[in-house]
């Protein structure tokens, strides 16, 4: 979710997944090191896919992030550094990319990386009986991506209306394969094989990339587990239980997964074939899944973990200890409506229960770590566009005159206004207002619940309703919103690259994370705007803004809560421990611990 989030990083126990800068310490530290280097951390959740081309979560994303390495890995400065590919040329124009990989780069079978391992990655992330939900970044960039996608899904419903047409028509009714995948009937449909993609392998240490434009985030799209290499003998040999087990994925970063304890541990080490394995100081990391904050504290307290992120109740209790810290995240909190469920097609529904919560005491008695009240989706810090010298949320407001909606903390009288939005909204929808109940899905880590009990008790006061809370796991709640099994869900983004589209990108008509199934034409047609206004970066930046106006102010199509931050406890002698800005949430392979 792009990671549901999602996307939802936690290797310290909570959601990190933005901003950019050292957790603490400094990649250079020389401090004498010791014999063995074990770095103790909670997890939160066990990382549900580690798939990498199929991977959505930032908890898996993170863990491969440190098992598996792409073309580039993301420094601490975040600028890229060299990966698997040891240097590389721009044309130009800047649409074509050439990688030359790394004579050194190996599988954790000693078997060597290779362009053609690059490239099958790809044409599996393209592959419809893959269901890869990451797909876009390759068709949405890579010249013939789409064509390519569009052909290999028309032959799957081709094959399925042949084989099951019972099925078929009860999935595409009358319509024939051609007019599902390109809106049209047609006679004959023109093969599109793989060559037409704009990836190439020149020879096994050849890469070339062909871009439909140029992409400032190229080199954090390459970065993501969604453009690592894949081994297809080893998938081949371990098709049914790939990825589920240690043993049953291989790794080509700087650690591989030694133990993997389904709802108990994960356990990373060093990996001896790695090329860079003399730049990795850490022997071991340790995960355990620690779902309860307090039982973390005392871990940590008593010295058997070296970090913990603190819940709103703890964080004013260490503020002046020298071990507390605070990292304001790319992340932001919100409510997905289920559109095809009512009354949440209803946009005076929507807008009823988003202005009754009152953000900042929200914020300040729930959250209790910095985190900032969010009227918007894009996040406070990030920039316009890459390298902007102004935030996004200020050009919006510059646009827009303030902020994209106020709530009751902001604005008492709006608890009326919301209450009587409510009212005809459910009368527009049939719904008596005394019979109106609905179930808040959310996860069962404990500031999540505790987020949870303030938003019903928020709408109990504001708009006189009872709400059910479902609390489940992280795995079972990024499943039941797949299948569009809940009718709001408390969820959260991060940032998979720097660039308003990350977030903005989500909640186009048909796009592969917009579970809510959001639609409007005239939303689609700003994106289309943004994407198409080349360099003229205040042309797109405006027409990014008057998307995310469309889906909050106009439709509340979301209703966003917050932009998180984080409050964590680490020991000082942690260091070189970075947290990025975009894709993976922390860096381990600079990390060290010099006691």
């Amino acid at each position: 979710m792009r990671r549901w989030v999602a996307a939802f990083a936690i290797f310290a126990l909570f959601l990190a997944g933005c901003g950019r800068a050292p957790a603490s310490g400094s990649e250079g530290a020389n401090a004498p090191a010791p014999k063995e280097q074990v770095l103790r951390l909670p997890l939160m959740d066990e990382p549900p896919e580690l798939d990498a081309q199929k991977t959505t979560d930032a908890v898996s994303i993170d863990i491969l992030n440190a098992v598996q390495e792409g073309l580039v890995r993301i420094g601490p400065d975040g600028k890229p550094r060299p990966g698997v590919a040891e240097r590389w040329e721009v044309s130009p124009d800047g649409t074509v990319y050439t990688f030359y990989l790394r004579k050194d780069a190996k599988w954790s079978n000693g078997d060597p990386v290779t362009a053609q391992d690059f490239l099958a990655g790809w044409k599996r992330v393209l592959a419809p009986e893959t269901a890869s939900e990451y797909s876009f970044l390759l068709t949405d960039y890579i010249v013939g991506a789409q064509d390519y996608s569009n052909y290999q899904r028309y032959l799957m419903l081709k094959e399925q209306a042949e084989k099951s047409p019972a099925d078929y028509r009860k999935a595409y009714g009358d319509r024939t394969p051609a007019e599902v995948v390109y809106g049209e009937k047609m006679d004959a449909v023109p093969e599109v094989t793989f060559d037409a993609v704009g990836v190439k392998a020149k020879d096994d240490r050849t890469l070339e990339i062909t871009l439909l434009k140029p992409i400032p985030y190229i080199y954090e799209l390459l970065a993501f587990p969604t453009y690592f290499p894949f081994h297809e003998r080893f998938y081949a040999e371990h098709r049914e239980k790939y990825a589920s087990e240690a043993s049953e994925l291989l790794y080509n970063g700087p650690f591989v997964l030694s133990e993997w304890v389904h709802g108990s541990k994960v356990v990373l080490a060093k990996n001896p074939n790695y090329w860079d394995r003399d730049s990795v100081s850490l022997d071991r990391v340790t995960f355990d899944v620690l779902k309860d904050v307090n039982t973390a504290v005392r871990l940590y307290e008593g010295g058997q973990i070296d970090r913990v992120v603190l819940s709103g109740d703890l964080a004013p209790k260490y503020r002046q200890r020298d071990d507390y810290h605070v990292f304001v995240e790319y992340f932001t909190y919100f409510l997905m409506f289920n559109f095809e469920k009512p009354p949440f097609q209803n946009e005076k529904v929507r807008k009823a229960l988003a202005y009754a919560v009152d953000r900042k005491a929200y914020a300040e008695t729930v959250l209790q770590n910095g985190s900032p009240p969010a009227y918007g989706l894009v996040p406070e810090s990030e920039p316009a566009w890459a390298g902007a010298d102004t935030t996004f949320r200020d050009w919006s407001k510059k646009m827009f005159g303030g902020p994209l909606f106020q709530d009751v903390g902001e604005n008492p009288a709006l608890k009326e206004e919301a209450k009587k939005l409510l009212e005809e909204g459910l009368r527009e929808s049939g719904i008596p207002f005394e019979k109106f109940r609905f179930v808040l899905l959310h996860d069962d880590n404990e500031t999540t619940r505790k987020a949870a009990e303030f938003l019903k008790a928020s709408w109990k006061q504001n708009l006189g309703i009872d709400v059910e809370l479902k609390q489940v796991t992280f795995k079972d709640r990024l499943a039941r919103m797949r299948q569009g099994d809940f009718e709001v869900a408390y969820t959260r983004w991060g940032a998979d690259y720097n660039d308003p589209e990350t977030w903005l990108g989500l909640f186009e008509t048909g796009a592969a994370f917009n579970w809510g199934k959001y639609t409007n034409p005239a939303y689609d047609r700003a994106l289309a705007v943004a994407r198409s206004a080349g360099t003229d970066l205040g042309k797109r930046t405006d027409a990014y803004a008057e998307a995310e106006k469309i889906l909050i102010r106009d439709d509340m199509g979301v209703a966003p809560l917050d932009h998180r931050a984080v409050a964590y406890l680490q020991k000082p002698y942690v260091q070189g421990l970075f947290m990025r800005a975009t894709g993976a949430s922390m860096e381990l392979k600079w990390a060290k611990v010099v006691r």
